[in-house]
């Protein structure tokens, strides 16, 4: 609703072309619309899709800076029609750089103590908890994507007595205590599992990939783990795969500094 102001997280990402950008950014605002409305946060649905025209990990500090300066000058413009935080390839410090520059940033700024990659992190837990009964000690899980937030999912369900497979494209942070790294390259999604955990990139499942599957649950922190409607009606009509949309698995409404007295990270 354009009375309320929208809100969404700001995402770096590199997109085969422009019209690829615009049509992930629409999803994800669709995806936001739904959370807020179901949380009753009071704002709307949007998302800020930064799309970059060289590799990400080819970006300087300097890069990073010029974009959060643009935003600032951006979201500034809009005058509290839009409030964004972290997501995809942007950090906490970077928020913390973007709200030095202007006043509309949600992510727990002021507030050290409380972490938005792991208070979304702990809200994919509790949905794992709750889609296996509270009980998810000696199930196995796929948890794809080990950046801020998948590496504390992994860990807390390795302490929480799961078997934990790791797959990232970067291998190194799929290196996990208690955790068993499996190759990126090779066909991660036909693993048999208890529930497979996305926390990456949108589309991973294609619809020959949602084909493969051998899971009961896909449960994540990941906004569109389907790359299209077909590959989502295979997983769960076909197979019968249980869904739990990240705007259910993640309950992380809007962190601002007025968080500090709120249990930190606790959701």
């Amino acid at each position: 609703s354009s009375s309320r102001p929208g809100n969404g997280g700001m995402r770096l990402w590199s997109y085969v072309s422009g019209t690829a950008a615009e049509t992930e950014a629409s999803k994800l605002a669709l995806g936001m619309e739904i959370k807020h409305a179901s949380f009753n946060t009071g704002f709307s649905g949007a998302k800020l899709v930064c799309a970059a025209e060289q590799p990400i990990e080819a970006w300087s500090g300097d890069d990073k800076q010029r974009l959060m300066d643009a935003a600032a000058c951006m979201l500034t413009e809009l005058d509290g029609a839009m409030f964004t935080g972290c997501d995809m390839n942007t950090t906490t410090e970077d928020m913390d750089y973007l709200a030095e520059r202007c006043p509309f940033v949600l992510a727990a700024v002021g507030n050290p103590s409380c972490c938005p990659n792991a208070a979304t992190a702990h809200g994919v837990l509790g949905a794992l908890d709750a889609t296996f009964g509270g009980e998810v000690s000696g199930k196995r899980f796929v948890v794809h994507g080990c950046g801020n937030v998948g590496r504390t999912v992994a860990l807390g369900l390795v302490e929480r007595g799961a078997e934990v497979l790791t797959v990232d494209l970067d291998a190194a942070r799929a290196v996990l205590p208690g955790c068993k790294m499996l190759d990126a390259g090779g066909e991660w999604w036909a693993t048999p599992c208890d529930a497979l955990v996305p926390c990456s990139a949108s589309g991973l499942l294609t619809a020959k990939r949602a084909g493969q599957l051998q899971c009961e649950a896909i449960v994540g922190a990941t906004n569109l783990p389907f790359a299209s409607e077909e590959a989502q009606a295979v997983a769960e009509r076909e197979l019968g795969i249980t869904f739990v949309p990240e705007g259910a698995a993640r309950d992380t409404r809007p962190l601002g500094p007025q968080s500090r007295s709120e249990p930190a990270c606790d959701v």
